[in-house]
């Protein structure tokens, strides 16, 4: 293809590559899960007309080809197309024009694992109640049994900061925004408890000082207005990323919590808080525990973790063999990975390599750390 005339089923087409350097398979280790990535490079004629367009520089002005697939097959004399045999499959990385032609360099799918990873991070229009320190934070994705995952906290109720000083007597608050407060209630800034009885857009009137036997205080310009914790009227939500296989030990700044302090829910079928379907979710009923805390210019709620097992198998055993089943064996993890949170194809995976991983792996155990 690369001299002479390319002629197939019939068809003339012109030379459009002229040339192409090595191919280098690409492999991800199931041990440590470090990537090798694929890499070849082709040239192209940048004289013929291709897609509609003069010249492929002028095709990739109106088409961007940086992350476009590319697959090179290899056809025999008179093989029908459906023989063909594919020997890299790829992303553009890098394109570079040169007089006449344009050179072209593709990374295997390896290398862009990592952009096609599916993920969530907490931000403040999905999660508008969030704990501030969680805010910019993804939510954890956990294989196998894992110690003190740390649980995102995605509703704390609302709150605000105060936008100047205040005296311990002072009656009119002014925050930063009062919208989501509710009309009356409780707020808590520092240890001090204050009750009001109405609000603007902006701040909160017929405070009462002191409020459940707390002392009041002064408070600074920035401190945390956060809704008062009511003892089981209030709840508080925690999440990871997914929903886990099992829940097992919750605690709060490192302290081991009682179960009737909170409710768990695996985010799985018949196990599921409403507002958080297909996410584990740690519902805390109870937090007299819980505290906001002061570290240099950062106010946040206690730090919720939970030791749990991670992601689950779905029914037909697509990813351990067994339905249902903890995924944890590497290659059950790799499986996983590529198919679920990076959306490759099942044919990605070279089924001889995958029978022999997993042959390999069966029936040992794992100690997994989070």
């Amino acid at each position: 293809m690369a001299s002479g005339e390319c002629v197939y089923e019939d068809q003339l087409y012109d030379p459009l590559l002229i040339g192409w350097g090595d191919i280098a398979v690409g492999e991800v280790n199931p041990i440590d899960l470090k990537v090798s990535p694929g890499q070849m490079s082709f040239s192209a004629d940048n004289n013929l007309t291709v897609g509609g367009s003069d010249t492929l520089a002028e095709l990739f002005e109106t088409y961007d080809p940086y992350y476009a697939k590319a697959t090179i097959t290899e056809f025999f004399d008179k093989t029908p197309p459906t023989d063909g045999v594919k020997i890299f499959e790829g992303y553009i990385e890098s394109v570079d024009l040169e007089t006449g032609k344009v050179n072209i360099s593709v990374s295997g799918f390896e290398l862009s694992i990592s952009n096609k990873f599916s993920y969530e991070v907490v931000d403040i229009t999905t999660y508008p109640n969030a704990d501030p320190a969680d805010i910019g934070k993804m939510l954890p994705q956990v294989y196998g049994e894992a110690k003190r995952v740390p649980f995102r906290a995605v509703d704390i109720g609302w709150y605000s900061t105060l936008i100047s000083d205040i005296t311990d007597v002072q009656t009119t608050i002014e925050v930063t925004n009062a919208t989501d407060f509710a009309s009356s209630g409780t707020v808590q800034i520092g240890t001090e408890k204050i009750s009001y009885t109405g609000k603007t857009s902006n701040q909160l009137t017929g405070c009462t000082r002191g409020y459940d036997s707390t002392t009041a205080a002064t408070h600074n310009t920035g401190d945390f207005v956060v809704k008062a914790i009511q003892a089981e009227a209030d709840y508080f939500y925690y999440i990871i990323g997914h929903a886990a296989k099992e829940i097992t030990t919750v605690y709060m700044d490192g302290v081991r919590q009682d179960t009737a302090n909170y409710t768990a829910y695996t985010g799985q079928s018949g196990n599921y808080h409403a507002d958080y379907r297909g996410y584990a979710c740690i519902e805390f009923k109870n937090l007299e525990s819980t505290k906001w805390s002061r570290t240099g210019d950062t106010q946040t709620m206690g730090e919720v973790t939970a030791d749990i097992e991670g992601w689950q198998d779905d029914a037909a055993g697509t990813y351990t063999g067994t339905a249902n089943a903890l995924i944890e064996r590497p290659d059950a993890i790799i499986r996983h990975i590529l198919l679920s949170r990076c959306g490759l194809s099942a044919d990605t995976i070279n089924p001889t390599t995958y029978a022999a991983a997993k042959t390999e792996y069966t029936g040992l155990t794992w100690d997994w750390e989070a």
